[in-house]
């Protein structure tokens, strides 16, 4: 099993070089689908002001309709926990920044 460094290194030098990556989720969890894959946009990394360093990888759901109720409670298949599009306790200012906050909207 790969250490998070060496699947963060990968992700990197996947995103860099312009090659296509997906995820998975395998299991029904903070609003991702069981068996359904997500495509991996964007990657970065910052360290908190109380020295935390947050990695975050920003992903889009492909399959994603809006109504579509075949997704259980209200998420579609969107990430509803830490860092999602609703949290408003984990983004900073800066995060927001660098993770282009209001392009998740």
């Amino acid at each position: 099993m790969q250490s998070v460094d060496e699947i963060w290194s990968s992700i990197n030098n996947a995103v860099r070089n312009d090659y296509m990556i997906t995820a998975a989720c395998f299991i029904e969890w903070k609003g991702l689908v069981a068996g359904h894959g997500y495509i991996v946009k964007d990657f970065f990394s910052i360290t908190n002001g109380d020295g935390t360093q947050v990695r975050l990888v920003k992903v889009r759901n492909p399959w994603k309709q809006i109504g579509d109720t075949s997704f259980k409670q209200s998420s579609h298949g969107d990430w509803t926990g830490d860092f999602s599009r609703d949290d408003t306790k984990s983004w900073t200012e800066v995060l927001k920044k660098k993770g282009k906050f209001e392009q998740l909207k």
